[in-house]
């Protein structure tokens, strides 16, 4: 690997040797940085007062929300088994626990062995939502599902392949941005799809779209934010003294991706993309064998009498305040 420019990119904060502009990139735990990227928080500073961090972790906030993030995840791939979603949702949110740790371990560390633990993780858990919401049509036998899943796979391990021989950190945000624009556009098809007018009690999956793709949005905002004002949130970190964390700007956008994709797994709890596309969230009395018989103790246990849909208490288990209106049970969709 070619070493790497002495003044860091316009855009990006590269890690490169002992030291740079004056910032270290060494510590006696992790050795010299060998990260393709660096972030806008003083490393090796925010814990100074406390010597375990202050060798042991470079980036204090950036590690603090990506544990924040893996936290998430475990909790909704748990919530999942408990109520017996799908294995490839709870897949998603496993993904999210392994976003989370190896970004942490990359952010304490700027190691690129852990940068890229940090960075396929991310990949990954994009491929296994585009699958989540993969159009029935492409699913509807096991063949396609094989061949959709084997595509997504295939894809992951070459721009991975790519990615591990090229260090190359714009072709990874290419790459991660281009499939979170995938599903950004999925969702807003499946969304324009069961608007009021067509399916009226979509109206809280709709929601779900809407705060996940302004949750992305905003993180992707804060996070240029940063790598083009370094300097200047700097200069206000050190006026607010101890807030400030609040200025710490690539630890929100770990937080707030977190949450879009945990609204993200939500929706695909909701909907269902095997049953109907369009109808999008289907009513226990209207769901698949399969379905009712993954989701009924469950059902009975969270709700014991009440005859709501699971999808009702799917709502309920991931503590979101939203109701889904059941179906007529001759399962005819309002005109």
């Amino acid at each position: 690997m070619s070493a790497l420019p002495e003044q860091p990119h316009p855009l990006l904060w590269r890690a490169a040797g002992a030291e740079l502009n004056g910032e270290r990139m060494q510590s006696a735990f992790w050795g010299v940085a060998t990260a393709t990227l660096d972030f806008c928080e003083r490393n090796f500073q925010s814990c100074a007062s406390l010597s375990a961090c202050e060798t042991a972790i470079a980036e204090y906030w950036n590690v603090v929300s990506s544990l924040a993030m893996a936290l998430l995840g475990l909790y909704g791939a748990v919530r999942g088994v408990r109520i017996g979603l799908a294995p490839r949702i709870i897949l998603g949110y496993a993904s999210l626990v392994a976003v989370g740790l190896g970004s942490a371990a990359f952010h304490a560390s700027l190691r690129f062995e852990l940068q890229a633990m940090d960075e396929l993780p991310m990949l990954l858990g994009n491929c296994v939502f585009l699958y989540c919401v993969a159009p029935k049509a492409w699913r509807s036998t096991a063949a396609r599902r094989l061949a959709v899943g084997g595509g997504l796979a295939a894809l992951f391990a070459l721009v991975s392949t790519v990615y591990l021989r090229t260090h190359n950190a714009l072709f990874f945000e290419a790459s991660y941005g281009a499939g979170t624009v995938l599903l950004a556009v999925r969702c807003g098809v499946w969304a324009y799809r069961n608007r009021e007018e067509r399916n009226p009690r979509a109206a809280p999956a709709r929601r779900l779209v809407v705060v996940a793709t302004a949750s992305m949005l905003l993180a992707f905002a804060l996070w240029n934010v940063e790598n083009v004002f370094c300097l200047k949130l700097r200069a206000v970190q050190d006026l607010v003294g101890p807030l400030e964390f609040l200025f710490q700007l690539h630890a929100w956008w770990h937080l707030l991706a977190a949450l879009a994709a945990w609204y993200l797994g939500t929706l695909v709890v909701v909907i269902d993309p095997d049953e109907d596309v369009e109808l999008g969230v289907v009513p226990a009395q209207l769901a698949s064998g399969r379905q009712s018989a993954r989701l009924a103790a469950k059902r009975r246990a969270a709700a014991p009498g009440s005859g709501d849909s699971a999808y009702e208490v799917a709502y309920a288990w991931f503590g979101l305040p939203l109701a889904v209106p059941v179906a007529p049970l001759d399962g005819k969709r309002a005109e």
